[in-house]
């Protein structure tokens, strides 16, 4: 970094900030997070890196979700919209249609999720952007957790995941989302197995990246799901350290909402997932009032309580 900027040359300061913010992805908080983000956008612009601008811009929307900011991730959207105005950016196109789905979950707008999903892979399929399928499934996930999909959408998703799981370096957050799938199907044992697995060894080995705490966000989800009240306290305390932030994946490509409405679901006396039962809730504070969301369809069956994590 030092060299960077003693160098003079923006495009190499841009990319150096750019490898940073991606090796302390996961052990920053979102505010120093933003602002190494804010420094890359700086940077790319005065080299005329639009690729670059691109990247940083990114990365200030997954620190924007992080922060529970809406308003501020809206004006953040815009400016990848502009980049992908521009003429021959397709990578920008598909960004920008990609969060603008990440953002209409968010909103509870799930036919725009699904359609501006699917709009990002057949630009990204077009012009043979490699992670296109991942990026689609990870949407359509994401609607999936709060709505059904239409028809055919949902086994596109499950057979994209299924892929993901057996060779993804991200193989316990894509396999934490199976084991949701799995138990929704009816496969509850092979659920609670898989589950057994990512709860001990799993959280063990986990490393902080772009998946950190969105796949330690699922797990408990799936604890509660699954009523598995031997890994409660396990997995309450390797959330607990997020408390305050929302989950954000991949650059934004998914958000599941406040942490809080995660560790919620251990409160005393109950273990039903807080995240089923209201649209994210990082982001209701930028919508209008809501007096009473209508509960998606995913509602867990009663479990006995775990033990107190606290």
């Amino acid at each position: 970094m030092q060299a960077a900027r003693q160098s003079g040359d923006p495009g190499a300061l841009a990319a150096a900030l750019a490898a940073r913010q991606h090796v302390l992805w996961g052990t920053q908080n979102p505010g120093d997070a933003l602002a190494g983000a804010t420094e890359i956008v700086a940077a790319a612009r005065t080299a005329g890196d639009l690729e670059r601008e691109l990247d940083g811009h990114v990365l200030r929307l997954t620190h924007l979700l992080e922060s529970c900011d809406g308003p501020a991730a809206r004006r953040e959207l815009a400016q990848i919209e502009r980049l992908a105005g521009l003429p021959r950016q397709p990578l920008a196109r598909l960004v920008a249609c990609s969060r603008r789905s990440t953002l209409a979950v968010l909103d509870g707008d799930f036919s725009l999720a699904t359609s501006q999903a699917r709009l990002a892979w057949e630009i990204g399929t077009r012009a043979s952007l490699p992670d296109a399928r991942a990026v689609l499934w990870g949407q359509l996930f994401a609607v999936w957790l709060e709505t059904e999909l239409p028809d055919g959408d949902e086994d596109l998703m499950e057979q994209i995941l299924r892929g993901l799981v057996a060779r993804s370096h991200l193989s316990t957050a894509h396999a934490a989302a199976l084991v949701l799938i799995d138990a929704e199907h009816g496969a509850r044992e092979q659920a609670r197995g898989r589950f057994g697995e990512l709860a001990t060894a799993g959280v063990t080995a986990m490393q902080p990246d772009m998946v950190y705490v969105w796949a330690r966000a699922l797990l408990a989800r799936g604890c509660c799901v699954l009523g598995s009240r031997q890994h409660a306290t396990r997995l309450y305390q390797a959330l607990l350290p997020f408390a305050g932030r929302a989950a954000v994946a991949a650059g934004a490509v998914m958000c599941a909402g406040s942490v809080s409405r995660y560790l919620g679901g251990w409160a005393p006396g109950r273990c039903s997932p807080a995240p089923c039962t209201n649209t994210p809730s990082c982001w209701l504070p930028a919508l209008p009032a809501q007096t009473s969301p209508e509960p998606p369809r995913r509602s867990p069956r009663p479990v006995p309580s775990p033990p107190s994590a606290a």
